[in-house]
């Protein structure tokens, strides 16, 4: 008797401690699970709940939650300061898209750190068009971290326009975040968006980003257009612009390296989260000096910048490069634009990316070709 209580007594003490381990087993993969799902939160810790009116740019904490569950996020957790959005890109000539932008994302973004080159992707001299412009902007000044990149005087392969793009864009982060004022140094967490100038970012997308905690790696998958909102690409959404957040300069990912490499692990998709308007110029000229200037050389060709050929291609939605496998779909009374371009004194302004019908397609510079 005495030997069977002990035998029941051992068996009550290893189930009791086959149960606490089972309990420990499940709770550390269940953590890790939360962990993976939260997609390397980066903040730990308590959440907190700021009193109202210091939300500092976030949402309150119950719309924050049901806001990035309905994206499988998390909310970001480090609400007691402001955590800030950096939209970063290039600029050529496209100071519409630039004056665009700055309207439609000004409630949304904290700063808009853009560079000019003072040469093209193909080596050709570039004239500073922000810079001579810079008072057009003036109202948008104190959020506008504008920087020249001497492209010129790298030191870069002759004739590799690629690798003059890849410079650039990584300049965005290695010349354009350096040496900030001391109220615009990035700080563990912000957010910094990545992209061309014509591909704009929804502000309930930027919104998204600042209040959740999100992956390393995001693409903000784009609605795509060519030549104005008159003609939509078929096919798969664009797979630009990107997201990532500042941890500190030497871990960040890189622009280039951001955009060449969106779906590395770990990632995230965003869907119907941005605007792609390709190839949506006010002028012909404008239009000639992109396909000289851009790094797909190949297309600087006679045939592709003769311009009576380019203004009938805008007109009837054909490609501009004449590829076979690219179509375009026309949307008549597109209602999916920037909210921007929805207001009455803008609509003239910008006719010309709204309807391409008129025998000059709207350029400003064209009466028509026969």
């Amino acid at each position: 008797m005495k030997s069977r209580s002990i035998c029941l007594r051992f068996a009550s003490c290893f189930f009791l401690l086959f149960v606490l381990f089972f309990a420990a087993n499940w709770s550390l993969r269940r953590f890790s699970q939360q962990t993976e799902i939260v997609s390397n939160e980066i903040y730990a810790g308590p959440k907190a709940d700021p009193e109202p009116g210091q939300l500092h740019g976030f949402l309150p904490l119950d719309i924050a939650q049901e806001t990035c569950q309905r994206r499988r996020l998390n909310p970001f957790a480090k609400r007691d300061v402001r955590r800030k959005v950096y939209d970063m890109f290039l600029i050529s000539n496209e100071l519409d898209w630039l004056d665009i932008r700055l309207n439609e994302l000004d409630n949304e973004v904290d700063y808009f750190i853009i560079l000019e080159a003072d040469s093209t992707f193909q080596e050709g001299p570039k004239a500073l068009r922000l810079l001579e412009h810079w008072q057009d902007f003036a109202r948008f000044h104190q959020k506008m971290i504008r920087q020249t990149v001497k492209l010129s005087e790298a030191k870069l392969p002759d004739g590799d326009t690629w690798e003059h793009e890849r410079f650039m864009r990584n300049a965005l982060f290695d010349q354009g975040m350096v040496d900030l004022p001391e109220h615009a140094r990035p700080d563990q967490g912000d957010v910094l968006l990545v992209s061309d100038i014509d591909e704009i970012p929804r502000p309930e997308t930027v919104s998204l980003l600042r209040n959740c905690a999100f992956p390393q790696r995001v693409t903000l998958r784009s609605h795509f257009y060519y030549y104005s909102f008159q003609w939509q690409h078929r096919g798969e959404q664009w797979a630009h612009p990107q997201a990532t957040y500042f941890d500190g300069f030497d871990k960040t990912i890189k622009p280039e390296e951001l955009r060449s490499g969106a779906q590395k692990s770990p990632y995230f998709e965003l869907y119907n989260a941005a605007w792609h308007c390709s190839s949506c110029m006010a002028t012909l000229n404008d239009l000639v000096d992109k396909i000289t200037s851009f790094s797909h050389k190949g297309y600087n060709h006679p045939h592709i910048l003769d311009k009576a050929r380019l203004l009938q291609t805008v007109r009837n939605g054909v490609d501009l490069f004449e590829r076979k496998d690219q179509i375009y779909d026309r949307i008549d009374n597109n209602l999916d634009i920037p909210t921007y371009l929805k207001k009455n004194d803008i609509e003239e302004k910008y006719k010309y990316i709204l309807d391409r019908d008129p025998p000059n397609a709207n350029f400003a510079d064209s009466n028509g070709f026969d």
